[in-house]
């Protein structure tokens, strides 16, 4: 399934990505756009017509544990984005959350993966939504793999803190 793919894919990279993860910042060859909930991602040589979207949100205040919080956020998330059509599956590894599954929307399949950790009472949380092709979304996963590693070890700049 492709979405377990993506899961340990992130679960692997993030946790053992050395220290020298790019700035939060930083997406080189990538297009991006400030939203009312945070800051969305393109990479410019993704082909006409193809998705591949990574969106990082602003930070929360946790109010349950981090896996509730993240699971009432992916629930109403999910249903906006299209019709569920594989359930959404969370798996921790120390303090790194990783929920995926996918939906359809218009007759497209789309693979959701989110990736959360909690910094102090802050719950950082970033979603991936791709095609179900390998092909096309394999090349990008190890730049949103270090992006996003690169938050977790620098939680606290103010670059993703919408105030």
């Amino acid at each position: 399934m492709p979405s377990i793919l993506i899961r340990y894919f992130f679960l692997g990279f993030v946790l053992l990505t050395p220290a020298r993860a790019q700035s939060p910042a930083d997406m080189p060859g990538w297009t991006s756009a400030i939203r009312a909930d945070g800051v969305e991602w393109k990479p410019r040589s993704l082909p006409p017509g193809r998705v591949f979207l990574y969106t990082v949100f602003f930070p929360s205040s946790g109010r349950g544990t981090l896996l509730q919080d993240v699971q009432a956020f992916t629930a109403i998330d999910a249903a906006r984005l299209g019709t569920i059509s594989q359930k959404l599956k969370p798996e921790v590894s120390g303090n790194m959350l990783t929920i995926s599954g996918a939906v359809r929307d218009r007759g497209n399949s789309r693979i959701l993966t989110y990736l959360a950790f909690r910094s102090g009472n802050e719950n950082r949380l970033a979603r991936v939504i791709c095609e179900p092709d390998e092909k096309l979304y394999l090349p990008y996963l190890s730049e949103v793999g270090r992006h996003f590693a690169g938050i977790t070890r620098t939680s606290g700049q103010s670059s993703y803190h919408h105030r």
